[in-house]
C-alpha cells in the first residue's frame, strides 16, 4: 500500500542521514513525528512500546480475546486520531492504560448488551490456576487504578505496568526521582487501603506482587502490524475503508465522542462560570449607582438639616501627596503589565503554530491580556477597543483552526473550542458597544 511505501522509503532516508532510528527517540518526538508527517514508523515504534502494556489491560477486562483484540487496536485507533492534540508528554503510558482500560469496559458492557438481546447465557470463564484468589483481584487493581487522582496513578503505571525504574520515571515525568519515590509509597498506601474497604486485605508487599502481575502481555506481530495498517487509515478519516475492522472502529469512534463531549462541558461550565461572574458585576454596579426614590432623598435631606454636620479634618499636604504618588504608580505598574501580556501573547501564538503549547494555552493568555487591558482604563471606548482587539484575534485564531481540521492536522475538537472563544469574545464586544451607546445617550441628555 501507498503508506507502507512511503513509511519504508522515509526509514531508508533516515538511516542515510544518520538519524537515530524510531525505537530509540522518545514518545514525544515519535507523537509530534507522526502528528506532523504521518510517518508510520514512528507510530509502528509506539506500538511495539506501548502494546504489551494495553494488550494486558485489555485481556484482564475482557476474558473474550476476540474483545480484547479489538479494544487493543481501537486503543491505537484513539492515539492515531488524537495525536495532534496530546502536545509534548513525557510517557503516552499512563494515557494509553486510562484509554485502554475504559475502551475495555465500554467492549464489556456491549459484549454484555448483546448477549442479553440474544438471550445468551454468560459466557464461562476459563479454568486457571489457583494463585491465591489473585486472578480475580487483577480486575479490582485495574477499577480502582483508575480511580486515583492522576499524581498517584500515573507513577504506578509507569513503574508497575510499564517497567519502570524510578530513575527512569522520574526522567520521562521530568519529577525529582524523591518525588517519585514518595508518590509511589502514598499511591500505594492509598490503593491498598480503596481494596480494604472491598473486602480485600493486602500487605504492601503482596500489593506490589499483584500490581506486578498486572503487567505488560506480549503482542502477536500480526495483531501490532494491522493495528498499525488500520490505525493509519483510521487516522485519515477513512471509516469504513479497506483495512478498518468495523468493532474497533465503532469503539474508537464512540471514545472519541465521549473525550469531546467531556471536553465541551468542561468549556461550558468555564462559560457560565465566567457569565455568572460577569452579571454578578454588573447588578452590583447597577446596584451601587442606582439612585434613591425621590421620597428617600426628600427624608434624608431633611435629616441632614437637622443634623450639624461634623467638621472634616483638615487633610494634610503629605497625605495628599502621597495618595497622588500611589495613582500614579497603579497607574504606571498597569501599563508596564499591558505591555508584558501583550509580548507573552505573541509569544504564545508563535508556540501554538510551531505546536509546543496547546490550544488552551494559547486562549489563556489572550483572555488575561484583555483582563489587563480592562483594568488599565475605566473609558467605555478604551474598553471598547480592547474588546474589538480580542475578537479580532479570536476570529482569525477561528480561521485558522477550520483550515487545520479541513489539512487533517488537528481534530474537530479544537475548532469548537475555538468557536466557543470567539462567541464569547463576541458577547463581550456586543455589550462593550452597548455601554458606549449609554454613555454617549446620557452625555447628549445633559
Amino acid at each position: 500500500m501507498a503508506h507502507g511505501r512511503l513509511g519504508m522509503l522515509l526509514g531508508q532516508i533516515r538511516q542515510l542521514v544518520g538519524a537515530p532510528p524510531a525505537g530509540d527517540q522518545s514518545d514525544a518526538r515519535l507523537l509530534e513525528r507522526f502528528a506532523d508527517q504521518r510517518d508510520e514508523a514512528a507510530f509502528q515504534a509506539l506500538v511495539r512500546r506501548h502494546g504489551p502494556l494495553v494488550l494486558g489491560v485489555c485481556r484482564r477486562v475482557l476474558r473474550d480475546h476476540h474483545d480484547a483484540e479489538d479494544a487493543f487496536q481501537a486503543t491505537f485507533f484513539v492515539l492515531a486520531r488524537k495525536a495532534g492534540v496530546l502536545g509534548r508528554r513525557g510517557s503516552l503510558a499512563p494515557w494509553l492504560y486510562t484509554v485502554a482500560y475504559r475502551l475495555a469496559l465500554r467492549a464489556r458492557a456491549d459484549a454484555s448488551r448483546r448477549r442479553d438481546r440474544e438471550r445468551r447465557a454468560a459466557a464461562t470463564l476459563p479454568t486457571q490456576a489457583d494463585d491465591g484468589g489473585r486472578a480475580d483481584l487483577r480486575p479490582v487493581l485495574d477499577e480502582e487504578l483508575d480511580r486515583l487522582p492522576e499524581k498517584y496513578r500515573v507513577p504506578l503505571v509507569l513503574c508497575y505496568l510499564d517497567g519502570k525504574t524510578h530513575e527512569e520515571a522520574a526522567r520521562e515525568l521530568g519529577w525529582p526521582k524523591g518525588t517519585v519515590a514518595g508518590r509511589l509509597a502514598r499511591a500505594r498506601e492509598l490503593l491498598r487501603r480503596r481494596l480494604t474497604r472491598r473486602g480485600v486485605t493486602l500487605s504492601t508487599g503482596l500489593l506490589g506482587t499483584a500490581l506486578a502481575e498486572n503487567a505488560s502481555a506480549a503482542v502477536p506481530a500480526g495483531l501490532a502490524d494491522s493495528a498499525v495498517r488500520a490505525a493509519l487509515l483510521f487516522a485519515g478519516s477513512q471509516f469504513g475503508a479497506a483495512g478498518v475492522v468495523s468493532g474497533p472502529a465503532a469503539l474508537a469512534e464512540g471514545m472519541l465522542r465521549a473525550m469531546t463531549m467531556t471536553y465541551l462541558k468542561g468549556v461550558t461550565v468555564l462559560l457560565l462560570g465566567l457569565s455568572l461572574i460577569a452579571g454578578a458585576g454588573v447588578w452590583t454596579h447597577q446596584a451601587l449607582t442606582a439612585k434613591p426614590p425621590a421620597a428617600a432623598l426628600q427624608h434624608a435631606d431633611q435629616a441632614e438639616a437637622k443634623t450639624p454636620a461634623p467638621e472634616a479634618p483638615a487633610a494634610k499636604k503629605d497625605d495628599r501627596l502621597e495618595v497622588k504618588n500611589l495613582d500614579a504608580s497603579i497607574a504606571r505598574l498597569l501599563r508596564e503589565r499591558v505591555e508584558t501580556l501583550r509580548k507573552a501573547c505573541e509569544v504564545c501564538r508563535k508556540q501554538y503554530q510551531n505546536g509546543t503549547i496547546s490550544l488552551s494555552d494559547c486562549l489563556a493568555s489572550k483572555r488575561q491580556l484583555l483582563e489587563a487591558e480592562l483594568q488599565l482604563s475605566d473609558d467605555p471606548k478604551d474598553q471598547l477597543a480592547a474588546h474589538e482587539r480580542f475578537f479580532k484575534f479570536m476570529r482569525e485564531l477561528e480561521k485558522t483552526e477550520q483550515a487545520r481540521v479541513s489539512a487533517g492536522h488537528t481534530t474537530y475538537q479544537g475548532l469548537l473550542l475555538t468557536k466557543a472563544a470567539r462567541m464569547e469574545a463576541e458577547v463581550g464586544l456586543l455589550r462593550a458597544r452597548k455601554r458606549v451607546l449609554a454613555a454617549a445617550g446620557r452625555k447628549a441628555g445633559k
